[in-house]
């Protein structure tokens, strides 16, 4: 269904083999830092109800992403790898 994110919970063996992702700082006023150990396709901050505010196509382990313009909220960021999709939240202040 377009314009919702389904979010599945995870059991102990499949949040092991998850790469490391660090995001910061979070919570952010300005720039979020993304470290990954696989690389990063693309990514995309949504508003929780599913809607997509930025996007940026990577291809690197690195990425910054500037989100000073976006208003104070919890935000979901959408990280496409090669390993898969993954979800981090965010806090911006």
């Amino acid at each position: 269904m377009k314009g919702y994110l389904n979010i599945d919970t995870l059991g102990v063996d499949e949040v092991l083999m998850q790469p490391l992702m660090l995001v910061y700082p979070n919570p952010t006023a300005g720039e979020l830092h993304v470290m990954s150990e696989c690389p990063i396709v693309s990514v995309t901050l949504l508003s929780v109800d599913g809607r997509e505010l930025l996007s940026r196509k990577v291809e690197d382990t690195y990425v910054e992403l500037d989100v000073s313009n976006v208003p104070q909220g919890v935000y979901l960021m959408r990280l496409s790898t090669e390993q898969g999709v993954f979800i981090r939240r965010v806090l911006k202040e």
